[in-house]
């Protein structure tokens, strides 16, 4: 299923049963977590998606990429693993 993250965040709020079968989550523009309009889409997804439901981040523009893993690792409470091309 392919949806935008505020579809997303209206799943986790409203029905979390839909997200019993999901495995993984594939957040796509993750750096608009720092976008003061929509970023809190994103940090309340990554914050409240449950536990069983592993998460692919992508961006090809997050500047400050290390500070936010770590944020998601601590958050999350898993390692996270990051893949740079340059």
């Amino acid at each position: 299923m392919i949806m935008t993250t505020e579809v997303l965040q209206n799943i986790i709020n409203k029905d979390s049963d839909y997200l019993q079968d999901v495995e993984w989550v594939i957040l796509d523009e993750v750096h608009y977590f720092n976008d003061n309009d929509r970023g809190h889409v994103w940090e309340e997804v990554i914050v409240r998606l449950p536990d069983h439901i592993g998460l692919v981040m992508l961006s090809a523009t997050f500047a400050n990429y290390l500070e936010f893993t770590e944020w998601v690792g601590k958050t999350r409470k898993r390692k996270v693993y990051v893949q740079c091309t340059f």
